[in-house]
């Protein structure tokens, strides 16, 4: 998928965020991946050069882009031996468990990619991914299994591993990557979010991202946008028994994953994490909101379980609604240019019309 549908997309959306990381930061992790490598014992192939010169490759690709960010051919050289160092360490590693190395490669090439803007070096990066991009699409299916079994098993390897797709694609991350990334594992994707919406040491805009994500899930088109590179799939010729039983499957299996992998909680903990913050937990609690509503919609199978989930066995209503219905009101109180426009209005008009399907008629 790398190749087919994301090639270019990054470079209409370059990251402007408060994603930043220092040289000092990328030099940390680099000193730290041979350590670790080493420690595991891994075989090196000549192509991916001396671990020893890592300190210096980048101390030479900082010298030049503190002069201009466009890396010139010979540090973009320097830069193009760290990567190649860096994916063979991943290409070697071989065992899916190895999880320290892996979290300390995807660790240096996230900041290195937050670290040099320039175009050419995205390109490098991105290069870089297709390369192992069955290495990380296998990892990451392996680290939610080992996840499930021993929660914490994995450290912040996933963090990093989205991380580093946060800085190639930018914004365009969506609902329909992370399908694709789960091999159309609605529940893996489910929990990922998850995970990173909880994740206390994400950074917001990710967990926004995975907020967005998470509401582009309950739209159709998570199920039925084509997988091609020409853009959509011929759903005309099918019957529509079949797209509604795939539009039921895709939506029973999101419900379950919202249960199982309890978003209340997740989105909960983020709320508190930025209650400081006005304008993040309004979007925090936009995405949490749209996305009940959403599914709450659906006529499934499972929708009764998402109303009594949330009803009798969350703390949704008295930890999340209430609390952000006194919180907003004031301030929908004083603005005299209050209206549907405000994202308040409509995270109130959302609380409300959740609240409602939420309470009505639960036995």
């Amino acid at each position: 998928w790398w190749q087919r549908r994301h090639q270019r997309r990054w470079c209409r959306a370059m990251v402007a965020s408060e994603l930043h990381y220092t040289s000092d930061n990328v030099a940390e992790a680099l000193r730290r991946l041979p350590d670790v490598s080493d420690r595991q014992g891994l075989p090196m192939p000549e192509a991916a050069g001396e671990a020893g010169d890592l300190a210096a490759r980048w101390q030479e690709v900082m010298e030049a882009a503190a002069v201009n960010p466009d890396l010139d051919a010979a540090s973009l050289e320097q830069l193009r031996a760290i990567y190649n160092f860096i994916e063979a360490v991943i290409i070697s590693c071989g065992a899916p468990d190895s999880f320290e190395v892996y979290e300390v490669c995807f660790e240096s090439l996230t900041k290195i990619g937050f670290t040099l803007p320039g175009v050419a070096s995205k390109e490098l990066l991105l290069k870089l991914l297709e390369d192992v991009h069955e290495v990380y699409d296998v990892l990451l299916s392996c680290v939610e299994t080992y996840e499930w079994v021993q929660p914490g098993a994995t450290g912040l390897l996933r963090l990093w591993m989205l991380q580093v797709l946060f800085s190639v694609f930018g914004n365009n991350l969506s609902g329909l990557i992370l399908m694709e990334l789960m091999d159309n594992d609605v529940s893996g994707a489910v929990s990922l979010i998850s995970f990173l919406v909880r994740c206390d040491q994400a950074p917001f805009e990710l967990q926004s991202a995975a907020g967005q994500c998470l509401v582009q899930l309950t739209s159709a088109d998570s199920v039925f946008l084509s997988k091609s590179p020409e853009g959509s799939e011929d759903w005309q010729n099918e019957q529509i028994t079949k797209l509604t039983g795939m539009l039921n499957r895709h939506v029973n299996g999101l419900i379950k994953g919202l249960i199982q992998f309890d978003i209340v909680e997740a989105f909960g903990r983020c709320i508190c994490q930025h209650q400081m913050s006005h304008a993040r937990t309004d979007i925090i609690v936009k995405y949490f909101l749209t996305t009940i509503h959403n599914c709450l919609l659906y006529c499934s199978e499972n929708q009764k379980k998402l109303r009594q989930h949330l009803a009798t066995q969350s703390t949704i209503v008295q930890d999340i609604m209430i609390p952000y219905v006194y919180n907003i009101l004031p301030a929908l109180y004083d603005n005299p240019a209050c209206g549907p426009a405000l994202i308040e209005w409509q995270n109130l008009k959302a609380t409300l019309q959740t609240f409602v399907v939420v309470t009505f008629n639960i036995n």
